[in-house]
């Protein structure tokens, strides 16, 4: 452990050996069982006192001082991008004051003034592969250890990582980028590692708040960069794992704790990069792997618009930009309709509820098609399978999920509701009733 550290972090070393050298933490820190390095607890046996030790994994990182390096590593890297952005900036507004040349300040300099030469992308996106597997990690600790391996995470190496966002789309950044980077997909592999580990952070009890405070910096700035980075590199090298990353990242960021209200700094930022992910949502939806990280993306993105108020969202720019994307709308229809398991899968049948609610041409495309018959279908095979309160949940649950479907299919459509009354939909919804009554007073009687 001590001998990979010591390369991991040795700014004399080539990137590749650095990365390598991280991936074998991360493959060991995989392979170890939890009684390898978690803290023992000891009950002694006379007086009854219980004794917890620590554990291996945290007094390591401690002795090692990995914050320090790991700061200092990422802190050079992020300097040479935001000096290239800095650089951009001068010229542009020395230029504009048509100041004398003599006063721009060199690329060069502002790359001088770091402590250590930048680190390759690789080996910054190899130790932001070991602190994500540190967190999954603490978070699989045993429930009766409060296990914390990187005590100061939200204090300091969070404010580092919103700082690792830059924008690609900066010529001066380009020039960075390929200076940096071997070729391949570099850039690519160290984004996808940054969004995932904020989508740890995001899901991690102690470390969420935090994670979405400095997020929220500036008005979203650090996503804003992170969002556009994502699209210029993925339209470059059509990196499935960055488009999986990117949508997951964006739906756990932009649901609300209370799950009840949008945050309209976050519809500013999606609406400017609206036509990129949704071409990106397009290309990942032919694949497998990334098709459910998208689905659920378009869930949150257009669940986002529906938790608008209605005087926000008639002049709101993400809600303008889906409804006047009426062709987007309908081939995004098509697309989750045309999935394998269509509607009854919950990713898509979640995408669709929100899709529908919001959208007149989904709605009319799925008129046009068999999917509201096919739904109340279904809803007709799932109510003979409820046969009690104790195993029926997962029943209820796509019960459920086909009820809101329908109901916000209904939401503003004369149409679709009158072809539902058509097609006996209020027969169903009786013998729905009759089912509720029935499980109310069994378990009333229980």
């Amino acid at each position: 452990w001590c001998a990979m550290y010591n390369i991991m972090f040795d700014t004399a070393e080539c990137g590749y050996a650095r990365a390598h050298a991280a991936n074998v933490l991360t493959a060991l820190l995989a392979k170890c069982t939890q009684a390898e390095w978690y803290a023992r607890v000891v009950k002694e046996d006379i007086s009854g006192v219980v004794i917890k030790g620590e554990g291996a994994l945290p007094v390591f990182l401690r002795k090692a001082n990995f914050t320090e390096d790991a700061l200092r590593s990422l802190n050079a890297f992020a300097r040479a991008h935001r000096a290239a952005e800095k650089m951009a900036d001068v010229e542009e507004d020395s230029l504009r004051q048509q100041v004398s040349a003599t006063e721009h300040v060199s690329h060069e300099a502002l790359l001088q003034r770091s402590e250590e030469k930048p680190p390759s992308p690789i080996a910054v996106s190899a130790v932001l592969n070991l602190m994500r597997h540190i967190l999954l990690s603490d978070a699989n600790a045993p429930k009766n250890q409060d296990v914390n391996s990187l005590p100061a995470f939200a204090s300091e190496i969070l404010p580092s990582l919103a700082s690792l966002c830059f924008d690609a789309s900066h010529p001066t950044v380009q020039e960075v980028m390929k200076r940096l980077s071997s070729g391949g997909d570099d850039y690519a592999d160290f984004l996808v590692n940054l969004l995932r580990l904020f989508s740890q952070c995001l899901t991690t009890e102690h470390l969420k708040d935090a994670t979405r405070d400095n997020l929220a910096i500036n008005q979203y700035v650090h996503v804003a960069m992170l969002v556009s980075s994502s699209c210029v590199i993925y339209k470059e090298t059509k990196h499935v794992p960055l488009a999986s990353s990117l949508f997951q990242f964006l739906s756990l960021a932009v649901s609300t704790p209370d799950n009840d209200s949008a945050d309209p700094k976050w519809t500013k930022v999606l609406a400017k990069f609206f036509l990129p992910l949704i071409d990106m949502v397009f290309g990942s939806l032919d694949d497998a792997m990334s098709s459910c990280p998208a689905v659920l993306f378009v869930a949150a993105l257009f669940r986002l618009v529906a938790l608008l108020h209605p005087d926000e969202g008639k002049l709101n720019p993400l809600s303008v930009c889906i409804r006047s994307s009426g062709e987007i709308c309908d081939k995004l229809t098509i697309k989750l309709l045309n999935l394998p398991d269509g509607g009854d899968h919950p990713a898509v049948g979640l995408a669709l509820q929100s899709l529908l609610l919001i959208s007149h041409r989904a709605k009319e495309r799925a008129h046009a098609t068999l999917f509201f018959q096919q739904k109340l279908d279904a809803l007709d095979s799932l109510l003979p399978q409820i046969p009690s309160v104790a195993d029926a949940s997962t029943c209820w649950t796509r019960v459920d999920n086909l009820i809101n479907v329908l109901n916000n299919a209904c939401y503003g459509s004369l149409v679709v509701k009158q072809s539902l009354a058509v097609l006996g939909l209020h027969k169903r919804l009786f013998h729905l009733l009759s089912l509720l009554l029935a499980t109310s007073q069994r378990s009333e009687g229980q």
